[in-house]
């Protein structure tokens, strides 16, 4: 996944990173579906990549 998809770049609110430089902080090598590796990406996100500390769409 890494070699097809690593130099993809994520913009976030506070600049952007490379899929590859966020998976590279899991301690998982293998992922048992598109889901497992989705919801592990976004749990390695930082909180900050979405800007204000717990602002999400749905408290506007």
């Amino acid at each position: 996944m890494t070699s097809e998809y690593g130099d993809l770049t994520v913009r976030l609110a506070d600049g952007s990173v490379t899929v590859g430089e966020v998976i590279q902080q899991s301690d998982s090598d293998r992922f048992t579906s598109s889901d497992d590796l989705e919801l592990e990406f976004l749990n390695l996100l930082p909180r900050s990549a979405v800007g204000e500390p717990f602002q999400s769409d749905g408290d506007a």
